[in-house]
């Protein structure tokens, strides 16, 4: 007989991983230095892991050794019956396909919706500096005054300009806005006197009173509110571990990888780890979790600045939901409120129409989670932070618990904060389904058969 199989354990695959990521980090300082930040993260994610159960750290390797290998995407619905772990992810993640399909979800619309949604949001910003500009102005106001002293036209000018002071708080307040035809607007009594004086003598040339005049003009519409546009853009993830295995660090929120203050902030019932469940690594590795994320596209780099995460959830009816798992924004990235309300209706609009097309009709948008434990004997309900206004959402009550439609990889719940809830925010409902994504009963039991008997065959 011959030898048995000899399979590497765990610390020694860690070890040639860990090599493999030394030597892409040293390939990046050479030639693209801003990855190597980001594969320090991965080589520190695995030292942040070494506490956590195996299955965890095992979970790890296999999305770095896939991505390396470029076979992550295929290893998730068709692996060979030889790759062990590939084989069960393709297992699970055809289970997965059934029950989406049973519930009446187009699968491959919500595998592989490419449709970008884009709004934008205008808002009016005050400038700075308004008392350095408040004195310039006075300073051309003497300058007017000067030139017209011992003239018909001081008077007129004198009160306009004690008009103009008397309204320093709505010049400084942006609401003093200035017509194109501007001069009787703001120097109305002196454009009334003007059209009665043949000629006047100056103390200085014309040309002089009028460069004053226009400047005065030039610096009340300084404090006007100046238009700011921003463009938003939200889309469906590409799944590619390369980029996507940094989402929480997008946005700073506890499936971050490599960062020591990531925790999650609440111990989830089911959810075994210490301090780093597999967050990510499950969203990446299961078919069943989608993300879609927001762009600000009116910066220079057009970053991305936040993300939804979504999953499936059967209502009380039995009909499927589209459930948004959290609503996350990069902690440094500042928005106004009306951007933050250009970002959620972006958001929102791309949500309505990627659940439409996959043939959900009901969104929502997490508010609470399970019962969780504070102290001995002590619970409360998970609340569900969310980066958006939500004062505005109705809320809805589920008679049972929200559920992730499809299950679990190796039957172990993933860190989904809704999860267990029983409350949840309305994003929409009752939405249009195009007939063509409407997938009949017939179809779906047959499809579920197939899958059998290649599971049987191990095709």
């Amino acid at each position: 007989m011959g030898k048995p199989k000899k399979y590497l354990s765990l610390k020694e695959r860690k070890k040639i991983v860990l090599n493999d990521l030394l030597e892409s980090k040293e390939k990046a300082v050479k030639n693209i230095p801003e990855d190597a930040y980001w594969i320090d993260l991965m080589i520190e994610h695995m030292r942040l892991l070494e506490n956590e159960p195996g299955y965890i750290q095992e979970l790890y390797l296999q999305v770095i050794t896939r991505t390396f290998g470029n076979i992550f995407k295929k290893s998730l619905s068709n692996s060979s019956a030889d790759d062990e772990y590939g084989w069960a992810m393709t297992q699970h993640n055809e289970k997965v396909q059934v029950e989406f399909i049973l519930a009446g979800i187009n699968f491959q619309k919500w595998l592989n919706y490419g449709v970008e949604e884009r709004i934008e949001a205008i808002e009016y910003k005050v400038s700075k500096d308004k008392d350095t500009r408040w004195q310039v102005l006075q300073f051309d106001f003497d300058c007017l005054l000067r030139l017209s002293e011992n003239t018909p036209l001081y008077g007129s000018i004198r009160k306009d300009c004690i008009e103009i002071q008397k309204k320093k708080a709505l010049i400084f307040s942006g609401g003093y806005v200035i017509p194109q035809e501007w001069s009787g607007f703001i120097f109305p009594k002196y454009h009334l006197a003007f059209k009665y004086l043949k000629s006047v003598k100056l103390n200085g040339s014309v040309e002089a009173f009028d460069t004053a005049r226009n400047r005065i003009k030039l610096i009340l519409d300084s404090f006007s509110k100046v238009p700011v546009k921003k463009e938003f853009m939200a889309r469906l993830w590409r799944r590619e571990p390369e980029v996507d295995l940094f989402q929480g660090n997008s946005s700073d929120c506890c499936i971050a990888i490599g960062e020591k203050e990531k925790y999650p902030a609440v111990h989830l019932p089911g959810v075994v780890c210490r301090k780093y469940p597999a967050g990510i690594l499950n969203y990446l590795t299961d078919l069943g979790i989608q993300v879609a994320e927001v762009y600000d596209m009116s910066s220079e780099n057009k970053p991305q600045i936040g993300q939804c995460w979504l999953y499936v959830s059967l209502d009380d009816d039995g009909k499927p939901i589209l459930m948004a798992d959290s609503f996350d924004l990069y902690s440094k990235y500042r928005a106004s409120e009306s951007q933050l309300a250009g970002i959620r209706e972006c958001m929102f609009n791309f949500l309505k129409k990627y659940a439409a097309q996959c043939g959900i009709s009901k969104i929502v948008l997490g508010k609470d989670g399970p019962l969780v434990r504070i102290k001995k004997d002590h619970h409360r309900m998970h609340e569900i932070h969310n980066d958006v206004p939500v004062a505005d959402l109705v809320m809805v009550n589920f008679r049972m618990p929200i559920e992730k439609l499809g299950g679990f990889f190796l039957g172990r719940p993933y860190f989904l904060e809704t999860r267990g809830g029983m409350n949840a925010y309305l994003v929409a409902e009752n939405l249009p389904i195009p007939p063509s994504e409407k997938l009949g009963v017939e179809e779906a039991e047959g499809m579920l058969a197939l899958m059998q008997i290649l599971r049987m065959y191990k095709v």
